[in-house]
Formats: C-alpha cells, structure tokens, sequence
C-alpha cells in the first residue's frame, strides 16, 4: 500500500478524505437507482390500475386484460364432452392444461380468469390413444391434461354461451 499513499500524498489529499468522497458519490449513485426503480415500480402500478378494470369479452366470458396475463401458460382451453357439461350443473369444471402444470397453478389461474373462488382441483392425465384411419394407416392421439376444477357454492363459470 506505499504506492497507494504515495500518490494520494502528490494529489494533496489524505486517504480518509478519499474514502469519503468515494462513499459519498457511491451512496449518491445508489439513492439515484432507488428513485428511479420507484418511479419505474409505481408507472407499472398505474399502468395495471388503469386497463384493470377494462373487461373485454371472449368465448362467452369475461377476461380480465390484466390478470390473464398469467393464465395463458396453465389453462388451455375448456374441455367440451357431455359428461363435463353434465358436470357444469354441480359446480365441476374441466380444462385442458399444459403439460407440467399442478393443481395449485390452475386453481390461481381460474381465480385470475374468471373472478371465482375455486374449492378443489382434480388433474387427469389423458393418455394417448391408438388410432386408424382408412386404407389400415395406424397413429396415435396425443396424450394431454386435464383439470376438474370444482367452484365453492354460489360461484359459476360460462364455459360454452347461451
């Protein structure tokens, strides 16, 4: 460290006055960055505030812009067979899922989505199916997920419109 001191002696400044300085302007660069993340923080909060409470309506029902940010990564789509449109009448819902997803996620984005409270959520998986077509062509259907998602009384869904 004798060059260190060495140079600060030429400069004409202690080392302690250096360190003093360089806290300073270091502190200074940091309560900088704090106003401008919290400037940024409270226009995302705005923003939000703002398109929040614009509905916009699809598929029979209605989606908040803001909050189905999130879903689009867990629900696919709403599974439509007669045994899950029976199951509408008692409060039961199914939809397709993507891969990977637990039930937690699913019932976080039917909450967001559609505005209910969700009391239980069952995951299927569909397995993939042999298939044949004309002229002994073989294949298979692909296998995919599904959620019976069960709503707390008094809360109701839109799956296929009236």
């Amino acid at each position: 460290m004798p060059i260190l001191t060495d140079i600060l002696k030429k400069a004409g400044m202690k080392e302690p006055e250096k360190q003093k300085r360089v806290r300073e302007d270091r502190r200074e660069k940091k309560q900088a960055l704090d106003q401008r993340d919290q400037q940024k923080q409270q226009d995302k909060i705005t923003a939000l505030s703002k398109s929040s409470g614009q509905a916009k309506k699809t598929g029979g029902s209605t989606l908040k812009q803001a909050s189905a940010h999130g879903a689009h990564n867990v629900l696919v789509r709403p599974h439509i067979s007669e045994k899950s449109v029976a199951m509408n009448e008692h409060g039961r819902y199914v939809f397709e899922v993507r891969p990977g997803v637990n039930a937690y996620r699913v019932a976080e984005a039917i909450t967001t989505t559609y505005g209910v409270e969700v009391a239980k959520v069952n995951m299927i998986k569909a397995h993939p199916k042999k298939s044949r077509t004309r002229f002994a062509r073989f294949g298979t259907r692909p296998r995919y997920n599904k959620a019976v998602v069960t709503l707390k009384t008094g809360n109701a869904i839109e799956v296929l419109p009236q």
